[in-house]
């Protein structure tokens, strides 16, 4: 715990530094060690070794690559089979890479300068941002694929066929990533939100966490005939149970959140969902390009609504995902939209009681989160202990 600790907290610092440049040598310091963190790892996590093992039975084209009970997906067996003649640390040091350049472009992008601390310190310090992922080779490279493919749906509504095939792509890597074929509707709907459809929305999600168990019972039984390797369920949001509730209650006062700011973002600028607006009133948000210059970011409207859409899903398969642990899989494609929406509700605010609550209350959470994900059992072991590949030698 103590290295990842040390490196979080070492990448938040450099971002910090500036954080008045869109684009700062510190943001970028800050992912070159992100990369350096995660490329040199060695039995870091529940599966390393076991991918290990896969990629060394690899030895040449239409082998079966068996674990727990099923075939590898063709698009990961020929990416091992890419990368074999330069060995499993190879592609290791590549994911590690990519990973570290698909981030630091998704914060560099859309997150403004001021709060790319923030976000940084949200994706590094939230496990199922990074540290989960980091075990979870194959879905962690089928994010990367979607995040990347992001940047196509919401540019304009004739790139989407380009987004569908990155999805297909991120698909034959990892087969949970078909789900991502509906999200490609999602630029074509507005959503209308009022305070009786908040309220209608948090008690949906409320008789989700406290009866999802009886609610879910037959469609839990369907998922466990067809995902018969996600049948155990953990009854927590981060470590803290649900009957506790204090899981609960930050959960809904995260929801609330988005909704309301989501609201606003969906009405207060037109029905024009393409339309591109430029925060001119807002000095946060400065054009990547050029030398820095204070030119406003352009994020247009239907990226930003785009982004709570898809924060908004992940609330909804958030307590679901409690009694069926295979949404939970499904919510790791959804989770880093909240590294950005959540830098774009504290930019948007005005109202400095709520900004101080929000910003320390996640970040509170989140170290939280982190500090209880090496304790528990099922992550302590492999994770406690950092190790190197020079420990090999």
């Amino acid at each position: 715990m103590i290295v990842p600790l040390l490196v979080g907290i070492v990448a938040v610092f450099l971002t910090y530094l500036s954080k008045h440049t869109q684009n700062g040598y510190g943001l970028k310091a800050a992912f070159f060690l992100i990369f350096v963190f995660l490329g040199i790892r060695y039995d870091y996590g529940n599966d390393y070794l076991t991918y290990l093992q896969r990629f060394e039975s690899i030895s040449f084209w239409g082998t079966q690559i068996k674990i727990t009970g099923e075939n590898w997906e063709p698009g990961w067996v020929f990416l091992h089979l890419i990368f074999h003649p330069f060995g499993f640390f190879a592609l290791i040091a590549f994911t590690s890479l990519l990973t570290a350049v698909v981030y630091y472009r998704f914060i560099r992008n859309y997150v403004p300068a001021k709060y790319q601390w923030f976000a940084v310190y949200l994706y590094f310090f939230d496990p199922y941002t990074m540290l989960i992922p980091a075990s979870a080779m194959r879905q962690s490279f089928a994010v990367l694929l979607f995040l990347i493919a992001f940047e196509f749906l919401h540019k304009k509504k004739s790139h989407i066929l380009i987004y569908i095939i990155i999805v297909l792509m991120a698909a034959s890597v990892h087969k949970t990533a078909y789900i991502l074929l509906l999200i490609a509707f999602f630029p074509f709907f507005n959503i209308k939100l009022n305070k009786f459809v908040a309220t209608l929305f948090v008690l949906f999600l409320s008789s989700l966490f406290f009866f999802g168990g009886q609610i879910l019972l037959y469609v839990n039984a369907v998922v466990e005939s067809l995902f018969p390797d996600y049948v155990k369920s953990y009854l927590y949001y981060g470590g803290v149970s649900i009957n506790s509730g204090i899981g609960f209650i930050y959960v809904i006062f995260q929801m609330l959140s988005i909704l309301y700011f989501a609201g606003v973002e969906f009405t207060s600028h037109g029905q024009d969902d393409m339309l591109e607006i430029n925060d001119t009133a807002n000095s946060d948000y400065y054009d990547y390009g050029g030398n820095n210059t204070a030119v406003p970011l352009k994020l247009n409207l239907s990226a930003r609504r785009l982004f709570f859409k898809i924060a908004i899903l992940t609330f909804i398969i958030l307590p679901i995902s409690l009694h069926i642990v295979m949404f939970g899989r499904l919510n790791m494609y959804f989770l880093p939209m909240l590294i950005v929406v959540y830098p774009m509700i504290l930019n948007t605010t005005k109202d400095r009681f709520f900004h101080f609550i929000l910003m320390y209350s996640l970040l509170g959470f989140t170290m939280f989160k982190f500090v209880v994900f090496f304790i528990n059992p099922i992550w302590h072991d492999k994770f406690s202990t950092y190790q190197t590949i020079f420990s090999t030698f």
